[in-house]
């Protein structure tokens, strides 16, 4: 093989391995069961994908993700449901997220959450967009972005978004890169700090680039 040649070749597999991988959720994410969470997590290009619940209601805690199940149309808690919520769908690469905050009678928070799962060691980015369907209260509803150590039993938040349905554009969600091992996720989980106040929150374009 000539100098080159072997030149060549060696700029071709440099810039290819130097390539970022990006990751997108699923077109849709369907159970196979009405009342089981069979689909509820996917995997993509090593990468893993689920739709959880967040119970009890507090996202920085490492162990309070878990599965929700299919009811037919979308997905739901298999207990500690109220009222609908939590509730998610992915449909056309848009996951929605159907959360609530505390009601008379009823103070914990309905949160729904997407969690990734990476596949290799490395540093991750978040990027995406997300837009409110607000349908009952005034009160704030927020994105948490929390990168979750179930190893270690550790959860760290890593941004707070507050999507404002009076905006003509959706919000952007972005966040720099963060030192993830293998099988560390990230977790977009929806919440709502107000009482009575409930909402679809639409999270769009979403890519997990590695660094």
């Amino acid at each position: 093989m000539s100098r080159l040649r072997l030149l060549c070749l060696l700029v071709l597999v440099t810039s290819g391995a130097l390539q970022a991988a990006t990751f997108h959720p699923p077109e849709t994410m369907i159970g196979s069961e009405v009342g089981a969470a069979a689909g509820h997590n996917v995997t993509e290009s090593g990468a893993g994908w689920a739709i959880c619940q967040v119970w009890p209601d507090n996202p920085v805690q490492a162990d309070t993700y878990v599965p929700m199940i299919w009811q037919g149309k979308g997905w739901t808690a298999a207990e500690h449901g109220f009222g609908g919520q939590p509730s998610a769908t992915v449909k056309a690469g848009v996951v929605s997220l159907g959360v609530r905050g505390g009601w008379t009678g009823h103070e914990e928070k309905r949160i729904a959450a997407l969690v990734f799962t990476a596949p290799s060691d490395g540093r991750y980015a978040v990027t995406g967009e997300c837009s409110l369907k607000r349908w009952h209260g005034t009160g704030a509803v927020q994105l948490l972005v929390v990168h979750v150590n179930s190893a270690k039993a550790r959860a760290v938040q890593l941004a707070k978004v507050t999507v404002d349905d009076s905006a003509d554009e959706p919000v952007v969600v972005a966040v720099s890169a963060v030192r993830l091992s293998k099988g560390d996720k990230i977790a977009l989980a929806g919440y709502v700090p107000s009482m009575h106040t409930a909402a679809d929150l639409h999270i769009k374009d979403l890519s997990i680039t590695e660094k």
